[in-house]
């Protein structure tokens, strides 16, 4: 999957728009994790517009609604599949999400949230982000959230090409956190997001408030 997707209304941009408000060279996605682009405008006439607020740079998730002057445009192509957000990269996998009980992959859960607090509680201090491997090795961000989805165990890093985690600032980089745990802290049978309970919550609540299911 391309990385990177230019728009704009010269038919030499990656997604052409013609319509007359839509700048020649309009603006620029790329994807920084599974669940997570970055839109940047690119100096157009009548501007880019994410859940109608005006922007230069954005981090833009599934939810976002993205103008391109006055043009809805549909973001879901671009991001990674939902599924199995690792795929196209040439990772080959012979587990079928079936053979994982709830139980088990309930279990995930626990890596998750325990490293979704460690870049929370480290990521402001000098050097955690090139320390950890983000720069320096180019991961992407969205691996050290997904060490499961759908049954499968990911390499930390496997997910993405080189350089995506190098464009983004220290914040925009928690906030790409943010979103990779929101998709990834969810139900294993419903996937609805469990919000901010820690892991030992969900332990003592013992099932899914939405759809029931027990986890242990």
């Amino acid at each position: 999957m391309k990385k990177t997707i230019s728009i704009g209304r010269n038919k030499s941009n990656d997604l052409s728009i013609g319509f007359q408000q839509v700048s020649g060279n309009h603006a620029i996605i790329t994807l920084i994790a599974a669940n997570s682009l970055i839109i940047e405008d690119l100096g157009s006439t009548n501007g880019t517009f994410v859940n109608g607020i005006q922007i230069k740079r954005k981090i833009l998730n599934r939810k976002d609604r993205l103008k391109i002057a006055n043009i809805l445009v549909d973001t879901k192509p671009y991001f990674i599949s939902n599924i199995f957000p690792h795929m196209g990269n040439g990772i080959e996998n012979n587990i079928s999400k079936e053979e994982i009980s709830i139980p088990q992959q309930f279990e995930k859960l626990k890596e998750i949230w325990e490293t979704y607090q460690s870049i929370k509680i480290n990521h402001k201090k000098n050097g955690f982000w090139k320390n950890i491997g983000l720069t320096a090795a180019g991961m992407g961000i969205g691996a050290l959230l997904v060490p499961f989805t759908g049954g499968i165990s990911i390499m930390a890093g496997s997910l993405f090409g080189r350089g995506a985690a190098g464009l983004l600032k220290d914040d925009e980089k928690i906030q790409v956190v943010e979103n990779e745990f929101k998709v990834n802290y969810t139900c294993p049978k419903c996937k609805v997001f469990l919000g901010y309970t820690p892991y030992e919550g969900l332990i003592k609540r013992k099932k899914c408030l939405t759809c029931k299911t027990d986890w242990v």
